[in-house]
């Protein structure tokens, strides 16, 4: 009886003994099923093998003079940063290539504002930068906006931009009411000058800054006798030119671009109207405009956003740009290039910075660290504006530009009153 007890217990042992083993085994195929499942049903974020740039600008329409030069600067960086292995970032703990994204936006806001959605929805790009203009650039910052895309933007100085409160948009290039600076503080070292006409082209940043440029004059009591504005893809101001000569002003204060600026400059010479003192904007320190004009652009001033001559005032890389620059695209660099060039410069250490390529903590970055770049120190207020920017103001002399205000900057003294046209 005893024997037969003992085998029963042994029996149920080894019964109990290969259930809980069966158990055991279930259990850990459920488990392991669970986790394949989670890992399979949960969204894993692909190996990042690159870095992707996206940007529209001007490759061709009324922009593509100036515009070109942006774009030229955006390839340069690329292909420079790419042959030093890339962009380090900490999130992947390596350095990733950058590949640029461009398109052609044909100077035309509507389809900047579709090829920008484009990029974000369809090319999946990590970031975007500026496209060309303040007028573009205004259609296209609600994208940026919606999409929580930050946007360094090299060309686009328009106040009104940075006034509507967004809160990805970034900006490098003066803005409209800084230009006045140098411009009245020369003009009021001359007492001759008394009388000022000002005119600008329909464009978002030229508008502004003849809004800014006779505010700042009439405040230190100069007088506007003339003030008009003229649509883009003009062909003829001579009209306009002849009333202006009738005033005879002392000084000309132009808001151009690039074609027009020509176009007017050539244009005062045809009406026989040489004003003591003109100052042009876009167009005006690019080489191409002094390839126009030839020896009529002697003695014209306009503005500086950037110079060789910074290298003077320890930014790193200046040099080092602009040789770059000239071995690339056989061309001197000139402010758009430069700017252009600096908004991946910055893009880059904020990455470095942040160690992600997420947008929000790109973002959190620019609004708190300081960058030095070609263009020197950027730091950006609460409304994406570089706190640092200054504008100068140069003059061609003897077919080269050069930088004739504030004095303490200077390559050359300035030639006033302006000499008469060349012959």
């Amino acid at each position: 009886m005893s024997e037969l007890l003992l085998k029963k217990k042994e029996n149920r042992y080894g019964i109990t003994k290969s259930l809980l083993i069966v158990v055991v085994l279930v259990a850990i195929i459920v488990v392991v099923a669970g986790a394949v499942a989670f890992i399979m049903l949960t969204p894993q974020r692909p190996a990042k093998t690159e870095i992707v740039i996206g940007a529209a600008i001007s490759l061709s329409g009324a922009n593509v003079e100036t515009a070109s030069h942006q774009a030229n600067a955006y390839r340069l960086f690329v292909k420079q940063v790419n042959e030093q292995g890339g962009i380090y970032v900490a999130e992947y703990g390596k350095k990733l290539p950058v590949r640029l994204v461009l398109y052609d936006d044909q100077s035309d806001a509507s389809r900047s504002v579709s090829l920008f959605e484009k990029l974000i929805t369809d090319d999946k790009v990590d970031f975007i930068v500026g496209p060309y203009s303040s007028t573009i650039t205004f259609a296209v910052a609600p994208i940026a906006e919606k999409y929580k895309m930050v946007m360094l933007t090299p060309t686009a100085g328009s106040d009104k931009i940075y006034q509507q409160g967004w809160r990805y948009v970034f900006e490098l290039w003066p803005l409209a009411s800084s230009n006045p600076k140098s411009v009245v503080s020369f003009m009021k070292t001359r007492p001759d000058i008394k009388k000022v006409a000002v005119v600008n082209v329909a464009e978002l940043l030229a508008r502004s800054t003849a809004a800014a440029m006779k505010d700042a004059l009439q405040k230190e009591g100069f007088e506007i006798v003339f003030e008009e504005e003229y649509p883009k893809g003009i062909t003829d101001l001579r009209p306009m030119l002849s009333r202006i000569k009738t005033l005879n002003p002392d000084a000309v204060i132009a808001a151009t671009f690039f074609e027009d600026n020509v176009l007017l400059v050539r244009q005062l010479r045809e009406v026989g109207f040489n004003p003591k003192f003109l100052w042009t904007m876009v167009g005006f320190d690019q080489p191409e405009y002094i390839e126009a004009l030839g020896k009529t652009a002697e003695g014209v001033c306009g503005w500086i956003v950037w110079h060789i001559k910074f290298e003077d005032l320890g930014y790193p890389g200046v040099r080092e740009f602009y040789e770059a620059y000239m071995k690339e695209y056989g061309k001197r660099p000139f402010a758009e290039a430069a700017t252009g060039y600096t908004a991946l410069q910055i893009l880059k250490q904020a990455i470095e910075k942040a160690g992600t390529l997420d947008n929000e903590k790109i973002r959190q970055v620019l609004l708190t660290e300081e960058f030095m770049t070609i263009i020197g120190k950027v730091k950006y207020n609460e409304q994406g504006i570089n706190i640092y920017n200054v504008v100068y103001m140069g003059q061609i002399q003897n077919g080269k530009l050069e930088i004739v205000w504030p004095p303490e900057l200077a390559t050359a003294k300035i030639w006033y009153p302006k000499p008469e046209w060349a012959s």
